[in-house]
């Protein structure tokens, strides 16, 4: 007896269901069509560092393009969804744990600069929410009744006056340096000098 063959055009697979082979009675099964065909998976249609702003060496480079419900970007790369943060810091240091996390220095979740970028653990990110005053607090805490704290040089933390951070600012504004450069010079790190540039720190500094 003669092998019966699919009856699909020019298909010579043998016989499975409905009269057609394996491959088309899936296609058809799954799509209505024995016809259709996907294409064939290759590389991600966008490059992710096409959405980063890659700016001065050490600004934030931020994410342009679609975002989770925390802010950071996300895309699909390689058939995984990324946060593109993390994928970044693979890059750059090769894979991370499944425990560790990304840690930004610059605490801007849309930041995608390398140098902004360290593994860690979740402990490690804890205490930089504590040093940094990110963490949610209640309503009766007294950072939240006194939201500005105590400011500036009346803080006996404060490693810099009013007079610095202004100079910090003119001189970043009009080029020429780095922020490491003016970390060293200032004896703060380059995450501090960030802060201070982007007015996330010494915000009442004009």
């Amino acid at each position: 007896m003669p092998q019966r063959t699919c009856t699909f055009p020019e298909c010579e697979g043998r016989h499975l269901a409905r009269g057609f082979c394996a491959k088309h009675y899936q296609r058809y099964m799954k799509f209505g069509d024995p016809s259709v065909v996907l294409p064939p998976k290759g590389p991600d249609p966008v490059d992710p560092w096409t959405r980063i702003d890659q700016r001065g060496p050490d600004e934030c480079w931020p994410w342009t393009h679609s975002t989770d419900p925390d802010g950071y970007g996300v895309q699909k790369i390689a058939g995984t969804r990324w946060r593109v943060a993390r994928w970044v810091l693979t890059q750059k240091v090769g894979p991370l744990q499944p425990d560790e996390v990304t840690r930004h220095t610059c605490d801007n979740p849309i930041c995608c600069n390398p140098n902004h970028l360290l593994r860690g653990y979740p402990a490690d990110n804890a205490r930089d929410m504590v040093s940094r005053r990110r963490q949610n607090r209640g309503s009766d805490h007294w950072t939240v009744r006194n939201p500005e704290g105590v400011q500036g040089e009346n803080n006996s933390a404060a490693k810099l006056t009013a007079q610095q951070v202004s100079e910090i600012r003119r001189r970043y504004a009009t080029g020429g340096v780095t922020q490491v450069a003016l970390a060293e010079q200032f004896g703060v790190d380059q995450a501090h000098i960030s802060s201070i540039v982007r007015r996330k720190a010494w915000a009442h500094v004009p």
